[in-house]
């Protein structure tokens, strides 16, 4: 009887990735911040001192982040590009 109409899918992905993001852990936040302010996954490995596959890994939740990189990666994070 009533045509309920549905949000768009666009709509609905960009609700989910905006809930993910509040939802993400501390060391997600922190490397995700990092790979910001660093310019990418390269110049960022360079400056933890890792290879970009294991970068990767750590960012796709793979592999779990060393307590160490995550201090690292919340350092380079918090720096702001002026």
């Amino acid at each position: 009887m009533y045509d309920t109409e549905r949000s768009p899918p666009a709509r609905r992905a960009k609700m989910r990735s905006m809930h993910s993001i509040a939802k993400a852990s501390p060391q997600m936040r922190a490397l995700t911040g990092a790979l910001q302010n660093c310019g990418g996954e390269a110049p960022l490995a360079r400056k933890l001192g890792v290879s970009v596959d294991v970068l990767s890994g750590w960012l796709r939740g793979h592999d779990l982040l060393p307590a160490d990189m995550y201090l690292r990666a919340r350092d380079l994070a918090a720096v702001r590009k002026r």
